[in-house]
């Protein structure tokens, strides 16, 4: 049983009427009480709303907190800078590097034979020691190429065992080594093709952010109209069940009285009494679970799920027809929903992935090419100085080639490349056309929603104007027989379910708006929303809500 509420019971309703005749909160039979009067005697219901338990919430200050502090739009943020982190790791392929090698070395052969003359002959080969720093540059060429430079300084020893002397000297080496591919991996769009290819995951990840935020903004908008719709459904329960409490006390006073009412129509009134009073708490209990699931959304660390507040809309919904262009709609859609963004960066991307496939079938021809001087001397002074006059210069030149003799691999690789290319291409007309749809399904919602909006105002009016016909018939003295108290209950509910509908009706006219600046992809921009880099983190992607002088505390307190 909810809390607050208790069994009522025939004395307990005695004692009801007693004290409400008591402090006149009841009018004399005959005439209807104001509402307000009515709500304030409602029988237990469950909970009410205090007014310190409530919060009213405009829909710009839902939007800007969640913004602000919805989670899953933060996860999502992080994605665009762990992309950009992998554009710098691409390109720090090309960077130069240094390096430094330390080396010591000793080769003592041993005896060796020849053959001279036809004579079988045994000696000693000279035994070398040497130690050597090498240092240098190299980097990775954006043409594809590798390019080294070497500086090179050891000390050796050689010692000739057939009877020379022992000989030690410098050696000092300058050298640098280049090779260029000429067919295969050459050029700067096949060697840059990573960067290209992060780049544009960049863009998706950046789309995805924005995909994460539209799809909290539309669901936060879309709580938020049917919260108003609860919130004034829980009125029109609160309406229908104060009516129906009057029809059974009516009922009840005449029939102790002895009058022309029989105990079946209060039995009935009765029930109606508990089916309504039931309602009514299913209504409250959608409000809190409307209200609960907007501050999910919203994150913000002001209203906590498990704090017992409840949050009231306090804007109203447009009601008004709004008239869209449909050939600009779908332009527009065109050329802003992140779908069709996505999927034009992923036809770069496969369009990059097949000109890197085509340059894999060509043979492998690399030119290689070395030139360097070295110095000797006994002293390092004396082996720069030798290095330095180019007397001993060295060079080397070639070419390298290689051709796969029927080459499958690199056909196959270009042959997916280009399935995969034109599998992009039918995606995105494919969601050219899931976008038409999107837009013109929205377009009908909203044409039918505010058409329904009409209609169930006129049933509205109309079920009005049924109960005041069957209400001044009971004021001019209509016998109150079971089948009048039947249709005086049948009425009071048609017009709460005609209230209910128009108020249903509203709502979803003004859901459907929301929904066709989805489908339009202009829904950041119809809540002022813009993208930008937080200034807090590097690379990290934040949404804010555009400047406002209502918003700045809400901003100032974020950071």
């Amino acid at each position: 049983m909810p809390r607050g509420s208790r069994p009522t019971t025939w004395p307990h309703t005695r004692r009801l009427w007693k004290r409400h005749r008591r402090q006149r909160a009841w009018p004399p039979p005959g005439t209807r009480p104001a509402t307000q009067v009515y709500l304030q005697n409602l029988p237990t219901t469950g909970r009410t709303y205090a007014e310190k338990d409530t919060i009213p919430l405009t829909l710009r200050e839902v939007i800007t907190r969640t913004v602000l502090y919805n989670s899953d739009v933060k996860v999502a943020g992080y994605d665009p800078a762990i992309n950009s982190a992998r554009v710098l790791e691409n390109e720090a392929a090309f960077d130069v590097s240094a390096f430094i090698n330390l080396r010591t070395e000793r080769n003592d052969p041993g005896l060796s034979a020849s053959n001279v003359g036809g004579n079988q002959l045994l000696g000693f080969q000279a035994d070398t020691k040497s130690e050597t720093i090498e240092t240098g540059f190299k980097q990775k060429l954006p043409w594809g190429g590798d390019a080294r430079l070497f500086y090179s300084l050891s000390w050796n020893e050689v010692d000739n065992l057939g009877g020379a002397a022992r000989q030690r000297f410098w050696q000092n080496q300058i050298r640098a080594e280049v090779t260029q591919p000429l067919l295969q991996n050459y050029g700067r769009d096949v060697n840059a093709a990573r960067i290209e290819i992060s780049r544009q995951d960049v863009r998706i990840s950046l789309l995805d952010f924005r995909k994460a935020l539209e799809e909290q903004l539309s669901e936060i908008e879309r709580a938020y109209w049917q919260l108003y719709q609860a919130a004034r459904i829980v009125e029109i329960q609160e309406i229908l069940l104060a009516e129906t409490i009057e029809t059974y006390r009516v009922l009840r006073e005449r029939f102790e009285r002895g009058l022309d009412i029989s105990e079946i129509s209060v039995a009935q009134a009765n029930a109606s009494v508990k089916g309504r009073q039931a309602d009514l708490i299913r209504a409250k209990q959608n409000v809190r679970d409307l209200s609960d699931e907007i501050k999910r959304r919203m994150g913000d660390p002001a209203f906590p799920i498990s704090a017992d507040l409840v949050i009231f809309p306090s804007d109203d919904p447009v009601k008004e027809p709004i008239e869209f262009d449909y050939a600009a709609a779908i332009d527009a859609a065109t050329f802003n929903r992140f779908e069709l963004g996505q999927q034009r960066a992923r036809i770069e991307q496969a369009r990059i992935a097949e000109r890197v496939a085509q340059n894999n079938k060509l043979p492998r021809l690399d030119l290689v090419t070395r030139f360097g001087v070295t110095g000797v001397g006994i002293t390092t002074g004396e082996a720069i100085k030798n290095n330095d006059d180019f007397n001993s210069p060295n060079w080397s030149f070639g070419i390298e080639f290689e051709y796969p003799i029927e080459n499958r691999a690199a056909r196959a690789i270009l042959r997916r490349a280009q399935l995969q290319r034109q599998q992009a291409v039918e995606q995105y007309r494919s969601l050219l056309q899931q976008t038409t749809l999107d837009v013109r399904v929205a377009m009908n919602d909203i044409k039918s929603s505010w058409e329904q909006s009409i209609a169930r105002q006129q049933s509205r009016f109309a079920s009005r104007r049924q109960l005041n016909l069957i209400q001044h018939s009971q004021d001019v003295g209509e016998k109150l027989d079971l089948a009048f108290v039947q249709l005086k209950l049948q009425a009071q509910e048609e017009l709460a379910n005609a209230a209910r509908e128009e108020v249903t009706a509203l709502a979803n006219y003004n859901i459907a708006i929301q929904r066709l600046e989805r489908a339009k992809g202009t829904l950041l921009k119809y809540n002022n929303v813009q993208l930008r880099e937080d200034p807090g983190q590097t690379f990290m992607r934040r949404a804010w809500v555009e400047d406002d002088a209502e918003l700045a505390a809400i901003r100032r307190a974020a950071k």
